[in-house]
């Protein structure tokens, strides 16, 4: 039996390399837009957090504030209840090692100065007690901005490699 002739094995060869080249992107492309999700949906989740914190904040500084002013009857409430939604949406958004302990110690700082203030005694919660949870929930926030710092610069270190491989792989497929 006479081989093909060399037109023939160069086009099923060429035929076998793009059905080759096919097959692996069929499998990479999605692994790639599904790892991409998963960052995009981690770096949002992190912003979640920091969005709670500064709420948390929010909520803290209007209640010191009317504490000071004598106002506190009329802010109590709504600061208590936007400091309770924003730490429940914390715990139920952990994505850091950490988190959760450091989210648990917040909600029980903050309960005890809710608490202390509702019982209206005076000079109780003091400044110090404010400072801590305040500082606290900035130990939160800068933990997940690093964590999107992080996410971010692994995200770019990773499509620089893709698009150094990407061309490579094409030259390889091509000789």
């Amino acid at each position: 039996m006479t081989p093909p002739p060399l037109r023939t094995r160069i086009r099923n060869g060429s035929l076998l390399m793009l059905a080759l080249t096919l097959t692996i992107g069929a499998f990479a492309v999605p692994t790639i837009h599904k790892l991409g999700g998963s960052i995009r949906e981690t770096l949002y989740r992190n912003y979640v957090s920091i969005d709670a914190g500064q709420h948390m904040h929010a909520a803290l500084y209007a209640a010191e504030l009317a504490q000071l002013q004598g106002s506190l009857t009329a802010v109590l409430p709504q600061s208590r209840d936007t400091f309770t939604h924003w730490i429940d949406i914390e715990l139920n958004d952990i994505t850091e090692v950490g988190e959760e302990p450091l989210a648990r110690d917040i909600q029980g700082r903050g309960q005890r100065i809710f608490d202390e203030l509702s019982r209206g005694q005076p000079g109780t919660p003091d400044h110090h007690e404010f400072n801590l949870l305040h500082q606290r929930v900035d130990d939160l926030i800068e933990m997940n901005q690093a964590a999107m710092f992080h996410a971010d610069s692994r995200t770019t270190r990773m499509s620089d490699r893709l698009a150094h491989e990407f061309p490579i792989g094409l030259m390889i497929l091509l000789v």
